[in-house]
């Protein structure tokens, strides 16, 4: 199992910094982890990003020790499944209301 840096600093009483990324671009995803931050939120609700267009960018966020987390396009259990499936630590769900 892979660690997660975000909760283990929230754990120690740390802040965590994060970036928000909805372009597909590798090189984005690593110049993120290269530069610092704990995490990277890929946003599949609003853009051309899929989960599936997401695993490279995953792999590039590990690579550089970024913790990858996936922003679900609808609230249904297809899209979480696939967005674990695919990498992602977490999930952040869209904006959501009664009807």
């Amino acid at each position: 199992m892979r660690k997660n840096k975000i909760k283990e600093k929230l754990l120690r009483g740390e802040s965590v910094l994060g970036i928000w990324q909805g372009i597909n671009s590798i090189d984005l995803a690593e110049m993120s982890g290269y530069s610092g931050y704990d995490f990277i939120i890929l946003d599949t609700e609003h853009g051309p990003m899929s989960a599936e267009s997401c695993i490279p960018l995953i792999c590039a966020a590990e690579r550089t020790n970024i913790v990858p987390i996936i922003r679900v396009s609808e609230i249904q259990k297809t899209y979480i499944l696939k967005a674990l499936d695919v990498g992602a630590t977490g999930i952040i769900f869209p904006i959501a209301s009664r009807t």
